[in-house]
């Protein structure tokens, strides 16, 4: 490297061109000692400063995986104990997106409504429209529409008819927050 570009200006790569520049005329000159050890100095710290720094991003890396990992374990614990209380009460957890017609239900919930998956996930809203009874259809879906429309509480009583063919009440109780579009 910093020899053969300092002694025989020849610079093997790209970034010894400036070395062969400045260290060349000082090898002519008999000052060869200085500008091979200005080389070598000015390698070592700039070897030292780049590992310091690849050093602390690493470390900053794992720190931040670190972080994450545990941050992740504290959101599963919180989401089993929220599921663990919803399921002892009897209740659900859920989200409706009127534009789509698709509510998320969390486990419990689909498990209140006998949904063939009990996955948390999405589902259209005519599933559970199929199994409200007929004679409480029409007023859970004003109440619904107005609560979209309105952004007001959501507050309904109605029946079910589940997959095995109980019939259950359900108090549906919720809050909108709508969009800002």
């Amino acid at each position: 490297g910093s020899t053969t570009t300092i002694l025989l200006n020849t610079p093997g790569e790209s970034a010894s061109i400036a070395t062969a520049l400045e260290g060349n005329k000082m090898a002519k000159k008999g000052r060869a000692g200085p500008a091979l050890a200005t080389a070598a100095i000015g390698s070592f710290v700039a070897g030292t400063v780049a590992t310091i720094l690849l050093t602390l991003l690493a470390l900053g890396l794992v720190l931040d995986a670190t972080q994450r990992k545990r941050s992740e374990a504290q959101l599963a614990t919180s989401q089993a104990q929220l599921e663990s209380a919803l399921d002892a009460a009897e209740m659900g957890a859920w989200v409706w997106d009127p534009e789509q017609n698709l509510i998320w239900g969390n486990e419990s919930q689909r498990r209140l409504w006998q949904l063939p998956d009990t996955k948390p996930g999405w589902f259209d809203l005519e599933v559970a429209r199929a199994q409200l009874h007929p004679d409480d259809l029409e007023r859970v879906d004003a109440t619904m529409a107005r609560a979209a429309a309105s952004g007001e509480p959501l507050h309904v009583e109605f029946r079910i008819r589940r997959r095995d063919g109980t019939v259950r009440w359900i108090a549906l109780r919720s809050r909108a927050e709508l969009d800002a579009s």
